[in-house]
């Protein structure tokens, strides 16, 4: 709605221009096939159909090529605020799976492909993708665009790390939030 005024009146009149708060994938770039590595070059696996959906291992080499290998899908936001919108899903068993953010604080899978469009102004599958520092060109940092400040995090739990979500002040270096990106072994279709 537009206000528009005569004389001492004021009513609003509908604004067919505006755009409305959303996410649509970008139809410039098709999804990007990576492997995503923690800070110690543990290498992200994704077990949508366990409980702690991520893990980082060491032994990459074991590693299933569909587990091992995220598809990153980028959005354009109406509003760019925060960095590049992505979503990442994985594709194991011939099922397509979303990454998102739990209620209970954790990153957990749901099968579904990604999505054309998402209304709103957050998400609890979208992350803006952040270069980690300045001049480093491979390490990123995503933070949930549910709320500011919250970052995908490994964690160690037992003989791995598993990924989290992680509340970070702004402009503090965690390496726990430090993800590197690299090609992936294989391309999934």
């Amino acid at each position: 709605m537009v206000p528009q005024w005569l004389e001492d009146n004021l009513w609003f009149e509908e604004d067919t221009e505006l755009d409305t708060d959303n996410w649509s994938r970008s139809s410039y770039s098709e999804p990007q096939m990576k492997i995503l590595q923690n800070y110690l070059n543990l290498v992200l696996v994704a077990y949508p159909e366990q409980k702690h959906g991520c893990i980082a291992r060491y032994e990459s080499t074991l590693i299933s090529p569909e587990r091992g290998t995220f598809s990153l899908h980028y959005y354009r936001d109406n509003h760019p605020k925060h960095g590049m919108p992505v979503l990442f899903t994985v594709k194991v068993d011939n099922k397509k799976y979303l990454m998102y953010c739990a209620t209970n604080g954790t990153v957990q899978f749901r099968e579904e492909d990604a999505p054309k469009y998402i209304q709103g102004t957050t998400c609890e599958f979208i992350f803006y993708k952040k270069q980690f520092q300045p001049g480093v060109s491979n390490a990123f940092k995503f933070e949930s665009s549910l709320e500011e400040g919250l970052y995908l995090a490994f964690e160690k739990y037992g003989n791995f790390s598993k990924l989290i979500l992680k509340k970070v002040v702004m402009d503090e270096i965690d390496e726990t939030i430090k993800i590197k990106e690299g090609e992936a072994i294989v391309k999934i279709q």
